[in-house]
């Protein structure tokens, strides 16, 4: 359109305009040829124009031809975290500069963007694990090596209780975003071995102490069992041997059967289970999101078994699994079969967590020596017990039924570490489940407690705790 001012004519140039709309470096692009012209100008980078506040302002045709300074643009500038507009213009508001890009700007209360603060600057942010010992604010909570104190739990109807238990204190969603995105548990459930409901709610509990065995971190402990999970100072206690059936079957988690070709894996020399459905299974199931600074994870167990020493390297092998699905494609490689509850001998012999365990491994510790498999046809004896201290009032530690007289009614590991590897900040899923082979009788439990994040990638796998 032509606008009259004064007695001069002038063009003003429509929006976009052919030759005359700059997206970056602060000169239209049409020629100055008449005095008075006006075109749009922008200075700041390419892209950001029209993007959140930024937008491009207008410049001038001079008389003496040459384009006046732009006026009126509104260039990139620093996220101001609380006004809820995309200052910086990069299409997201209220995130502030990500100098590392690690997702986490200082308006989701990054606290170290730069190789200023620390040598990895993505590994620490609010996504992360406080990691004792490194002299950084891992977490950026404003306090420097100050893991998790722990947490209460106390409800054995609420399965996020047993996250607690196992001192996995944090939560967050599936869909969290920007500063919700924090590490934590996502979901927590208790089913059968197949994830079918349970019968009922006994075979799981927590605890302050199961006989003489005390939380290895915090104030609890989880308790799964094949029969009632509780020990002799507990009413609703059974004796573990001849044991309780309380009615649940069934099968085991499909992805960890198929990885072993359709049958139970067993100790070397040992009998295969009898079938694949078992008696009295119970599972734990938590998804959690990963700190964004965890490479791997640790976790304590203890397997105790009236099985012990009777039923040693015999097809009656109760199981302990504790299954990682994760995205880790590194090394050491998690095994493929996904469970973390096996040991590997110097020879390179492989042994699932079960009574067979105590076949040649040194890893039934708690427990009579004396001679294992007598009710099979692998008799062996076993010197590799140390004490029976971690047994007192657990009812594992009555006279009963044994191999040589004087036995006890079963034994066990002692307090066992398992670690797994994953990748900072996805979705893992861990199960762990307890189940009787082939029969229903004579109970086995499974203590587990001391969930700890790692910095570093570990060898996955379960061997006693480095003192």
């Amino acid at each position: 359109m032509r606008l009259l001012v004064g007695v001069s004519i002038f063009w003003v140039a429509a929006c976009g305009g052919a030759g005359n709309e700059v997206t970056g470096g602060g000169t239209p692009g049409g020629e100055c040829t008449e005095p008075g012209r006006l075109a749009h100008c922008y200075s700041g980078p390419v892209g950001t124009d029209g993007v959140g506040a930024c937008t491009s302002g207008v410049t001038t045709c001079t008389w003496n031809l040459t384009w006046s300074e732009c006026k009126d643009e509104r260039l990139p500038s620093e996220d101001i975290c609380t006004n809820a507009v995309d200052d910086d213009c990069d299409g997201t508001v209220d995130e502030g500069n990500d100098e590392d890009g690690d997702g986490w700007g200082a308006c989701e209360g990054d606290c170290c963007d730069t190789t200023a603060c620390a040598a990895d600057p993505k590994r620490v942010n609010p996504g992360a694990f406080e990691a004792d010992g490194n002299s950084l604010d891992d977490d950026c909570d404003g306090m420097v090596d100050n893991p998790d104190p722990g947490c209460m739990a106390v409800n054995p109807k609420d399965p996020a209780d047993y996250a607690r238990a196992l001192d996995i204190c944090r939560t967050t969603t599936r869909e969290a975003t920007g500063i919700d995105q924090r590490w934590g548990v996502i979901r927590a459930e208790l089913t059968r071995a197949n994830g079918q409901p349970l019968p009922d709610l006994k075979q799981a509990a927590i605890k302050g102490t199961f006989g003489a065995s005390t939380p290895r971190y915090g104030d609890s402990i989880v308790v799964l069992a094949t029969g009632p999970a509780a020990d002799k100072n507990d009413p609703t206690w059974n004796p573990w041997q001849p044991g309780t059936s309380l009615g649940g079957g069934g099968s085991v988690p499909s992805s960890w059967l198929a990885a072993n070709d359709g049958v139970f894996p067993s100790a070397p020399g040992c009998p295969k289970p009898g079938g694949t459905e078992v008696h009295d299974p119970i599972m734990l199931t938590l998804d959690i999101r990963v700190p964004t600074n965890a490479r791997s994870f640790s976790i304590s167990s203890n397997f105790l078994s009236a099985e012990y020493p009777e039923y040693v390297c015999t097809s009656f092998n109760d199981f302990f699994i504790m299954l990682l699905t994760s995205d880790f494609a590194g090394e050491p490689a998690n095994p493929k079969d996904g469970n973390l509850a096996f040991y590997t001998d110097p020879d390179g012999n492989t042994f699932p967590i079960g009574v067979n365990l105590a076949q040649g491994t040194g890893l039934f510790q708690q427990c009579v020596n004396g001679t294992l498999g007598c009710k099979g046809t692998n008799t062996s004896t076993t010197d590799t017990c140390v004490a029976q201290d971690e047994l007192l009032d657990t009812g594992f530690d009555d006279a009963g039924e044994a191999c040589d007289t004087g036995g006890i009614v079963g034994g066990g590991t002692g307090w066992l570490n398992t670690t797994g590897n994953v990748v900072p900040g996805e979705v893992i899923t861990l199960r762990i489940a307890i189940w009787d082979t082939t029969d229903g009788i004579y109970d086995s439990v499974a203590l587990i407690d001391n969930f700890q994040w790692n910095i570093d990638p570990t060898t996955p796998g379960t061997g006693m705790k480095p003192q």
